[in-house]
């Protein structure tokens, strides 16, 4: 009898253990997204800088640190039966996780490669920035209006992450 009230109890504060606010649900999931997005951010600004050797530092640890957001996000579950941010979440680190595989990926094997760049390799890279940034808007507006729903809902404060 006490080694099944001790398995009970010991169950019942694993449980609750388990149990989160919705602050903190919402600070782990945004926590992910903002991880990805400096990376993201990093390159650009690397790139931008034309500090190649930089940037191809940043992308190899940003496709890293892509991958496990999303393995962490997709192992969490649901809050209280609602999904919503968190799947948007998925949707939004799974976006940069494939850009981190093809896009990026093919936009730093031709900056390795070196110029001259012949004019379609030029328009490829040209065309991918558009259609990265045209999708991203979309991806993100998305997990943006899912936040902003999943704080009123919860009626958070939002501030300002660490």
């Amino acid at each position: 009898m006490k080694k099944l009230s001790l398995l009970l109890g010991l169950a019942l504060l694993l449980l609750l253990g388990a149990c989160t606010t919705p602050a903190d649900y919402n600070t782990s999931i945004m926590r992910e997204v903002n991880r990805v997005e400096r990376s993201a951010l990093e390159i650009a600004r690397l790139l931008g800088e034309k500090d190649f050797d930089a940037a191809l530092i940043a992308f190899q640890e940003g496709k890293a640190q892509t991958s496990a957001s999303l393995r962490r996000l997709q192992r969490m579950s649901a809050f209280r039966d609602d999904d919503a941010l968190r799947q948007a979440a998925i949707d939004f680190v799974a976006f940069y996780d494939g850009l981190f595989t093809e896009e990026y990926q093919q936009m730093f094997d031709l900056l390795q490669r070196g110029a001259p760049y012949t004019m379609d390799e030029a328009d490829l890279l040209f065309e991918m920035k558009n259609n990265i940034s045209k999708q991203g808007v979309d991806v993100k507006q998305r997990l943006v209006n899912e936040n902003v729903a999943f704080v009123r809902r919860y009626n958070l404060i939002v501030s300002r992450l660490p």
